[in-house]
């Protein structure tokens, strides 16, 4: 890293920054943990592990005689593969060294004699040129790297540099910082995919990316702990990218700028993307420690969980090695989630035969209404706006011919506006039926205290359906399903629900879009089952997609039990233990590996996909608490 400065022939001649007398053996650096091994015929070296590094201890004796390293070979030089030699010993003679205040800068070794005296301009051509920022780029990822001053040395220049100083625990913010910095959000994973990669290796462990790009990484037990049964971590590497309308930032691009408070943490202007880099920072400083107890760990970090589970759906089976898994993908500490719905997308076709029309033409347009999440919020008394309008139209007593029908605009969403148009020779009844059916609908759903009805009339000539086609399809979409199902009423939550998210009326056929989700598979695929009979029963098709298993409950696994009972200990109350109406990577990962118990964890993250996001410090703290007590169990 200093040929411009310092020769590998003036280097290979004299080899004194390899040889330490005693005094000087705290230049010594740590070495990667898998060099550990090339020491295990020579008992001579004293081996220990240290923040996912180890430290050699030199063999002095009586004589104090100097010592080389211990990958040194006199004749050839370093013995160490380029991945496993350390950062240290590439920018020899430079460190960086404490000063009085705390702070740190970089210093010269005074007695190398093969490079240029401290005041020439080759100094500063090479510091700006990006060594000084990779310096401390590295010191940033192992601080081990800053060592207390030493008058052999003199510092290089006087500009200050101040680590950072992160609130507890300090190894979880270092990886998220360095982490936010790396635009990661779904589809474009490449780059935090190669980090996550180069500081497992940095770590010293084992790691490999999947054909999917999913990353998974296996550390072996701590001491006393190498025979208990592998345990997964596991979050996502993607971050749902949203910003503020006057926010410039390209997150294709650019990293996060981070805001800290004294308990929380955002970004300015995006998302912060907690969820799910706290899992991955999380899963790192438990990979760094030599300090935690926990049984042999593979971690498994998934993309694009964002825009579709795909990660998970592709990830081998093989590699859920584990009878543990813990999720870290949840957003309210004290929740425990141990199951949640499947899902799969049906897709309704009904042929029509528009015919031509002229008349008076009504356009009748709901909206307003508060909408949700299709799975989180199905339960709720909310009025779907598209099953609103069939009521209203369903309800006209005047004859009407069906021109348009459209509402909702996505599957998972409960739809909060719909409009229909439709020619009639009775306007003025047909008003009145709307009217009535509205008073109707505010009087079943009070909460929905934004309802508007549109009406607008016009003159004018096009396509649409005749009147007894008008009624056929209005009573096949009447027959369709729509909110809860069946509740469990051992958890009081939905069991199955589905949303008709999407309508859509075209020249040649009505479109219906809708999302099933049951926490029970078998009565997921039978309400998929029904929707298609009714389709077919009409002359119509149904299609499906994005089918994903349900996460189905198993009460009373030794991993909740063990989690409830370490949670009831640190807090002096027990956790909330639920499942939900939506889907986690942790049904498509159990349907993998049947032998698996899992449960999903996380601190508490504000407003997620959000510009607002926000995570809770003190919420970090405490669940990282937990997870350390829980592996130290497990």
């Amino acid at each position: 890293m200093l040929k411009t400065i310092l020769s590998p022939e003036t280097c290979a001649a004299c080899r004194n920054c390899c040889v330490f007398e005693e005094q000087s053996a705290w230049e010594l650096p740590s070495f990667a943990a898998a060099s550990a091994e090339r020491l295990d015929d020579r008992p001579q070296y004293r081996v220990r592990q240290e923040n996912g590094r180890i430290r050699v201890t030199l063999p002095y004796d009586e004589t104090h005689a100097a010592q080389p390293c211990p990958f040194l070979d006199p004749a050839s030089g370093c013995t160490l593969p380029a991945e496993e030699k350390p950062f240290a010993c590439s920018v020899w003679p430079l460190r960086l060294m404490k000063k009085p205040d705390g702070s740190a800068a970089i210093a010269l070794y005074q007695g190398c004699p093969g490079v240029p005296d401290i005041g020439d301009p080759a100094w500063s051509r090479l510091l700006d040129g990006g060594l000084r920022e990779r310096i401390f780029a590295e010191a940033e990822r192992d601080p081990s790297l800053i060592l207390p001053y030493h008058p052999n040395y003199r510092f290089l220049e006087q500009e200050e540099h101040t680590m950072p100083d992160f609130p507890q625990p300090q190894a979880v913010y270092r990886y998220f910082t360095a982490l936010a910095a790396i635009p990661h959000g779904s589809g474009n994973t490449a780059g935090i995919r190669k980090w996550a990669l180069d500081t497992a290796a940095k770590l010293g462990l084992s790691a490999h990316a999947d054909e999917t790009g999913n990353v998974i990484i296996r550390k072996d037990g701590s001491a006393g702990y190498e025979d208990h049964p592998r345990v997964i971590l596991q979050g996502h590497l993607d971050m749902v990218c949203a910003q503020l309308p006057d926010c410039k930032k390209d997150m294709t691009r650019e990293g996060l700028d981070l805001v800290w408070t004294a308990d929380s943490l955002s970004a300015d202007g995006t998302t912060l993307g907690g969820d799910d880099g706290i899992a991955v920072a999380y899963a790192f400083a438990v990979l760094e420690s030599d300090s935690i107890p926990h049984p042999p760990l593979t971690v498994i970090l998934t993309v694009d969980e964002e825009t579709g589970m795909d990660g998970a759906t592709g990830l081998s089976p093989e590699e859920l090695d584990g009878v543990s898994l813990i999720n870290i993908d949840s957003e309210e500490e004290g929740v425990f989630t141990v199951g949640c719905a499947g899902g799969v997308r049906s897709h309704l076709r009904f042929p029509v035969m528009m015919q031509p029309v002229g008349g008076d033409r009504l356009t009748v347009s709901l909206s307003g209404l508060t909408g949700g999440h299709s799975g989180a919020e199905i339960h709720k008394p909310l009025l779907n706006a598209n099953t609103a309008v069939l009521e209203l139209l369903s309800g006209i007593t005047a004859p009407y011919r069906l021109a348009e029908l459209t509402g909702g605009v996505r599957d998972n969403v409960i739809p909060t506006e719909c409009r229909a148009g439709l020619y009639t020779d009775d306007a003025e009844a047909v008003g009145q039926s709307l009217a009535a059916g509205l008073e109707r609908l505010k009087a079943a759903y009070p909460g929905e205290t934004g309802i508007r009805l549109g009406l607008s009339a016009e003159q004018g000539s096009g396509n649409a359906l005749s009147a007894a086609d008008t009624k056929k399809l209005l009573n096949t979409l009447n027959l369709l399903p729509n909110g809860v199902q069946e509740m469990n009423t051992v958890l009081n939550m939905p069991e199955t629900s589905l949303n008709l998210g999407i309508f859509e009326l075209r020249a040649d056929a009505m479109l219906v879009d809708t999302l099933i989700r049951s926490g029970v598979n078998a009565k997921k695929e039978q309400l998929a089952k029904k929707l298609c009979q009714i389709a077919e029963n009409a002359g119509g098709s149904a299609s499906e997609s994005g089918n994903y298993p349900a996460w189905e409950y198993r009460p009373g696994t030794a991993l909740e039990q063990t989690a409830v009972r370490v949670f009831t200990a640190q807090y002096g109350k027990a956790p909330q233990v639920v499942t939900i109406h939506a889907g986690l990577e942790c049904g498509i990962l159990s349907d993998k590996a049947p032998q698996l118990a899992c449960i999903s964890v996380g601190p508490d993250i504000y407003d997620i996909h959000t510009p607002r996001e926000t995570l809770s410090l003190p919420s970090v703290q405490r669940t990282w608490d937990f997870l350390c007590a829980l592996l130290k169990e497990l």
